[in-house]
């Protein structure tokens, strides 16, 4: 048989037992609570960053896109220009060869 002085202990260490538990309990949702905060916390300061850098990308794609609609019209421009100087030497040659005949004929086909 137990003593009462016994009984009284194992009460007591039962008491501070369940009391450690339900403490324990405790801090343990405190931490996970704050550990959630954290991280949600984490992922907000992510999502602002990913925003940001989406919309420097965007901003970056429109000017890609307006850099290469002027170089396309630039490189058409320069097509047309060689294109016309071409034709420019071409019909500038041509009359010059058509001028070098005898000079008779030289006033009736290049001073019209």
């Amino acid at each position: 048989m137990m003593n009462p002085e016994q009984i009284a202990n194992s009460t007591t260490i039962l008491a501070i037992a369940r009391l450690s538990m339900v403490l324990s309990l405790t801090t343990i949702g405190l931490i996970f609570w704050l550990y959630t905060k954290w991280q949600e916390d984490k992922l907000n300061t992510i999502r602002a960053q990913v925003t940001i850098a989406q919309n420097a990308s965007s901003a970056a794609s429109a000017k890609a896109t307006d850099a290469s609609d002027r170089l396309i019209a630039v490189e058409a421009r320069q097509v047309q220009d060689a294109a016309a100087g071409a034709r420019f030497q071409s019909e500038m040659l041509g009359a010059w060869t058509a001028c070098r005949m005898p000079l008779s004929n030289y006033r009736t086909r290049c001073l019209r």
